[in-house]
């Protein structure tokens, strides 16, 4: 047993095991099921009447166009005591069950999503299975999974005030030992983590999961309490590497303050990444912030800061995908929405990034927060970014932008 392993000390808990060793077969009683309406489609040939032996959600984030769910699966999922989160209620999977309270600090939950993976920056533990084992599940109340090899990943200093999740997780990527079995178990902990903030936490895991790791669980703090303080009344465990104790387990350690702005493209079908400076004044027509990564309210209103309110240039086609209801109508009501159309940017529902992404713009240069978009065969960058790009047109440090704006300025007075 690796006591210094966060995630071991929880499935050993979970599955009251005295010993637990890698490629292990366990068997646990999941605290949820969350599913998405893609995760229904793959279920509805397995499901059968009686209700679900383990709390079940799931969130609806088809395209507006694409319908809601028959009422024939209404029905079923009635029968069985489903959550169900239409659309116009929702968003990502990940955004509604965080928002919801769902995820705990401790808590087993079972999809066959990649998007609820990220919920690991909340201490939770999601793993994925597949249609017919989940539909076991949902009988049983229990499912036989494997216990992954931990690696541990110690944040060390801050970011700079360019940088954030996405930066970091294509740091990793590219200049980290990062383990070659992606099965493995990221382990994140660290002060570098502590100040970084839950959103650019959500950031960092999600590219780490959509560029190939299904397993990441961040150390609980504070800020992972205060955002759950008024949304869930569950019992949260806390699991912490063994302070002082060097880890039984492969372990990095990283110091934030060395990782610039990032950059990742695709170069003969192979996924490449450097630094934002490699493709520096690279023309950008095409602009993407959130859907799935960078989709949370404070992601989006970091922009305000280096758009200086001006209008996009003519030739550049923006748009934010807020990842939930909830960002959007913060984003109404607190003005921000209006300034950013104003401006000419266009705000569109998280579930359009499938569309962006199945149907890429291929004669224009894209430029996005999501892996989806790069996989389409457009770039990859971090949010602020993103809105540098929008406002010149090309890739542009934000520091120089914000140099720019500042001229202007005093050229104004």
């Amino acid at each position: 047993m690796n006591e210094t392993s966060m995630i071991y000390q929880l499935l050993k808990d979970k599955s009251q095991k005295q010993e637990l060793h890698p490629a292990q077969k366990i068997v646990v009683s999941p605290d949820y099921v969350i599913l998405s309406h893609r995760s229904l489609d793959k279920l509805s040939g397995f499901m059968k009447e009686g209700a679900c032996a383990v709390p079940t959600i799931l969130v609806n984030n088809h395209l507006p166009m694409e319908g809601s769910s028959t009422p024939e699966d209404l029905a079923l999922m009635e029968s069985r005591g489903v959550r169900y989160y239409e659309i116009g209620r929702g968003g990502t999977p990940a955004m509604v069950a965080a928002e919801e309270g769902f995820a705990v600090p401790g808590n087993i939950m079972i999809t066959n999503d990649r998007n609820l993976l990220e919920l690991g920056a909340l201490g939770a533990c999601v793993l994925l299975a597949e249609p017919e084992d989940i539909a076991a599940l949902l009988k049983s109340g229990k499912i036989e999974i494997t216990v992954p090899v931990p690696f541990g990943i110690e944040l060390l200093g801050e970011t700079g005030k360019w940088t954030g999740g996405i930066d970091i997780a294509l740091y990793l990527l590219e200049y980290a030992n990062l383990p070659e079995d992606h099965s493995a178990a990221l382990e994140i902990y660290g002060e570098g983590l502590t100040a970084l903030s839950l959103p650019e936490r959500h950031n960092l895991l999600r590219v780490l999961i959509d560029l190939g790791y299904e397993n990441v669980l961040c150390r609980v703090d504070e800020n992972v309490m205060a955002f759950l303080q008024d949304r869930s009344e569950a019992e949260a465990q806390f699991y912490f590497p063994a302070a002082g104790k060097k880890p039984e387990h492969r372990s990095i350690r990283v110091d934030l303050s060395n990782i610039h702005p990032m950059l990742a493209w695709k170069e003969n079908n192979e996924v490449k990444i450097g630094s934002l400076t490699d493709k520096y004044e690279l023309p950008v027509q095409n602009v993407f912030i959130g859907g799935d990564t960078a989709c949370r309210f404070p992601d989006i209103e970091a922009g305000l800061t280096i758009t200086g309110y001006r209008p996009l240039p003519p030739h550049v086609t923006a748009n934010i995908l807020p990842g939930s209801q909830l960002v959007h109508n913060d984003l109404m009501d607190m003005g921000i929405a209006g300034i950013y159309t104003e401006i000419g940017f266009t705000l569109m529902p998280p579930a359009f990034l499938a569309l962006l992404a199945d149907h890429p713009d291929t004669e224009r240069t894209s430029l996005g927060t999501s892996v989806r978009i790069l996989l389409s065969g457009g770039m990859l960058a971090g949010a602020l970014n993103c809105f540098a790009a929008a406002m010149t047109g090309k890739i542009t440090h934000p520091l120089e932008l914000e140099s720019m704006l500042k001229h202007e300025a005093e050229q104004e007075d």
